[in-house]
């Protein structure tokens, strides 16, 4: 008699116990259909070799919608081309130029501008014969 060494049922011979823990203990990876003799084992190879890494932090997630939901929340940055401030938002992002950088905005195409002389050399120059 052979005996499963996973459940100790006994089988007549290797080959019936073969089939029996074929059927009844190998686990099959889900992404790429290895199999393996136990769920731990399975579990460690998909932690290992399909669990997708943050760039940013190390942390990992089971799938890239997981994964961008938390950069998006944790690392997305929006920065400041003037003085390298970031922020969480592009609109905060904005808003902070405007107040800090820019004084004024052309009515025609909404472009900011640092001086009133860069603006008006602006719209003499783009929108002055439109």
């Amino acid at each position: 008699m052979v005996e499963c060494p996973k459940c100790d049922r006994e089988f007549a011979t290797q080959k019936a116990m073969d089939q029996h823990f074929d059927a009844k203990h190998r686990t099959e990876c889900s992404e790429c259909d290895r199999v393996f003799t136990s769920e731990e084992s399975m579990n460690q190879h998909y932690n290992a070799k399909h669990r997708i890494e943050c760039s940013e932090c190390d942390r990992k997630f089971t799938n890239e919608e997981s994964m961008n939901q938390h950069r998006n929340a944790k690392h997305l940055r929006f920065e400041c081309s003037e003085c390298d401030r970031e922020f969480k938002s592009q609109a905060s992002r904005d808003q902070h130029r405007s107040a800090k950088h820019y004084c004024c905005m052309c009515a025609e195409c909404g472009d900011m501008f640092k001086t009133e002389e860069s603006m008006e050399e602006h719209y003499d120059l783009e929108h002055r014969f439109e």
